[in-house]
């Protein structure tokens, strides 16, 4: 291997221009060795051009060790003396400058909603990882959830939804400020309750009703929680119609526009259809259909009409008889 093989760029191009060569001026590290392993100095004085290479090396090094020297910093021996050392005090005078503060909020509303196609299913989760965060080792509860976890659950669930679709509305009512007119609630008369949830006011504050009837929990009709309740009030009371599943769901929430919510859910039992049952095959001896039927002259019967109802038949009664070929009568004259 050439001595030259080693050296850098520049290193190259100082041993070139010391043993006498001319260097172009965009010339590359190839061409660099090539100029001088080439040259007739390299291959008549071989000595010589070993000679300038250590040279030029000697000379670079000390430029390399001052770039890489790294300059004593007395670091302090306590943690009391930090905030008077060299260092902290340098980073602290270079950094200084002019103190803000932001309001993060977290719009993101709880993920498991998505992966949920079942309310009461949603409900239980959320009253489980309730029940883990609230544990005590002092008493630990055991068995299958009881009923004011899940209420707990419920109440967390909706001011979650709630605190991201109706943020505007909290804020001013937290505030004892006028709703904006724009806002479409305030026909509703929101307000919030004790457990921080916003309810639909009205009159019907001094009535016998349970006060989640009184007051239902305003729920946004855009989101995903909404659609679990409407599917699980229809499925609970057995596909009712759209105001009969309307008026169940108010009696615990009020969704926002839910009438033409609830007519959008798609029934299986009001859009079922009927089927034509395919009829067997007919045997090979029957009893004729007139045969054991009494028609005869001054017999009375209904005479029935297909556009009409029932009630407005009109009585007729057989004037004459027409028997076939084979004595059975299938025509018969009528007088209304």
């Amino acid at each position: 291997m050439s001595i030259v093989s080693k050296l850098k760029k520049d290193e190259l191009k100082l041993v070139a221009e010391k043993i006498g060569l001319t260097v172009p001026g965009d010339a590359k590290m190839i061409d660099l060795k090539r100029l001088i392993e080439e040259s007739d100095v390299f291959k008549e004085d071989y000595e010589f051009v070993k000679s300038v290479i250590e040279q030029v090396l000697e000379e670079v090094k000390p430029q390399k060790s001052q770039l890489n020297e790294v300059p004593a910093v007395n670091f302090p021996r306590y943690v009391d003396e930090i905030h008077n050392c060299e260092p902290y005090q340098r980073e602290l005078k270079d950094n200084q400058m002019e103190s803000m503060c932001f309001l993060v909020q977290n719009n993101e509303i709880l993920p498991i909603i998505d992966k949920c196609s079942s309310f009461l299913k949603l409900q239980g989760v959320i009253a489980w990882c309730v029940r883990f965060k609230e544990k005590n080792s002092l008493q630990i509860t055991t068995g299958n959830l009881t009923v004011a976890e899940l209420s707990t659950a419920l109440l967390c669930l909706v001011r979650k939804v709630q605190s991201v679709y109706f943020t505007t509305e909290i804020w001013c009512i937290e505030r004892g400020q006028q709703l904006p007119d724009s806002i479409n609630l305030l026909t509703l008369s929101p307000f919030l309750d004790e457990r921080k949830i916003l309810c639909v006011g009205g009159r019907l504050r001094h009535s016998n009703l349970p006060a989640e009837q009184k007051d239902p929990m305003l729920i946004p009709n855009n989101h995903l929680i909404c659609d679990l309740i409407v599917k699980h009030y229809h499925f609970s009371y057995l596909h009712t119609g759209a105001e009969a599943t309307l008026a169940n769901i108010r009696t615990k929430f009020w969704i926002v526009n839910g009438r033409s919510k609830v007519k959008r859910i798609k029934c299986l039992k009001v859009s079922a259809k009927g089927k034509n049952q395919m009829m067997a095959v007919l045997p090979s001896a029957r009893s004729h259909s007139f045969r054991n039927c009494n028609l005869s002259i001054e017999a009375v019967l209904v005479k029935g009409e297909d556009n009409s109802k029932l009630l407005n038949w009109n009585l007729a009664k057989i004037v004459e008889v027409h028997p076939g070929t084979d004595d059975i009568t299938r025509v018969v004259t009528l007088k209304t």
